[in-house]
């Protein structure tokens, strides 16, 4: 019981047959908000059931300045049951950055959107695994009220995501010390990617490597017979 209605419960002046209905009123009410709770958590653990082995949560640094998300081996880092998730804030920020100033920073926002776009839409037709994994964007619901700073967000959909599929583990990957800090202040784990994945590392075949990073791949031209 809360507020003013406890207040008026227990120091008004009612009749008998007042207070019993006051006290039925509020029981039913609580009773309803907690069936309603239990109800909410059950479909968030349905909807995540597929949460059986590592779950790792990607940030905006690791889209820009790593290896396209596609193209990593995440079954062979992780374990065969990772599941790849992308929080939906991570996908605007990769749309804004589609039009940054710096030139690097445009073309590389430009061509990680086109795999995401993929995922999107492959998404609402059913699972989405790529190298084995299971890759997905984490949407927000209708009613979701997103944090003031971005990597705080990444982080509380991290912490929600955790909270739905405990005892699994959520692992945040990122190269950000920032938001590495965020992550593990909160309770997760938190990591960076393997350095030979990072754009800046690879030396051999580097323009070819950015290549995959900055444009959508092009299928190769048929030859004529």
């Amino acid at each position: 019981m809360r507020g003013e209605r406890y207040s008026s419960i227990v120091f008004g002046d009612h009749a008998p047959e007042r207070l019993a209905q006051l006290l039925n009123f509020e029981l039913t009410e609580l009773r309803t908000y907690f069936m309603d709770l239990g109800n909410e958590v059950r479909r968030l653990k349905a909807a995540h059931a597929h949460h059986q082995g590592r779950t790792v949560v990607l940030d905006t640094n690791d889209l820009l300045h790593y290896s396209r998300y596609d193209k990593i081996p995440w079954a062979k880092l992780y374990g065969k049951n990772t599941v790849v998730v992308i929080p939906h804030v991570v996908v605007d920020e990769i749309d804004k950055k589609s039009y940054a100033t710096s030139d690097t920073i445009r073309k590389r926002a430009r061509g990680v959107f086109a795999p995401l776009e993929q995922t999107l839409t492959e998404q609402r037709q059913g699972q989405v695994t790529v190298g084995g994994v299971r890759i997905e964007v984490l949407l927000d619901e209708p009613q979701h009220v997103r944090l003031p700073n971005n990597d705080d967000e990444i982080v509380a959909r991290a912490c929600e995501l955790q909270q739905s599929i405990a005892p699994v583990q959520v692992t945040v990957l990122t190269g950000d010390n920032g938001m590495r800090a965020r992550a593990l202040a909160w309770g997760l784990d938190a990591e960076k990617l393997p350095e030979k994945y990072k754009i800046d590392q690879i030396t051999a075949q580097k323009d070819e490597y950015l290549q995959t990073i900055t444009a959508p791949e092009e299928p190769e031209p048929v030859s004529a017979p």
